[in-house]
């Protein structure tokens, strides 16, 4: 497949909520994007030394930040296929 036809169909695949995996289940997830929208938050460089020093809620350790030289695409197949990192959507 092009570049330009994987781009229409991402943007018809966002703009819808809904694709069908390869085992042909049709996957929604409007509600779950709409919903990441609502509670994102920008925190900017300056908030970084600030959010760095407070405890974190759950536990005792400090935040890690780690910046990776990697596509978006490459470093969430890393983090769920050699990671194992399987944290779900929360609302």
């Amino acid at each position: 497949m092009s570049l330009k036809n994987t781009a229409k169909e991402t943007l018809e695949i966002l703009t819808t909520g809904t694709y069908t995996n390869k085992s042909g289940t049709v996957v929604e997830f409007l509600a779950a994007q709409q919903m990441a929208v609502k509670k994102t938050v920008l925190y900017s460089p300056q908030h970084s030394a600030a959010l760095l020093a407070a405890p974190a809620a759950s536990t005792a350790e400090r935040p890690t930040i780690e910046v990776t030289a990697e596509t978006t695409q490459v470093a969430a197949h890393r983090l769920v296929q050699t990671e194992k990192c399987r944290e779900r959507f929360r609302s």
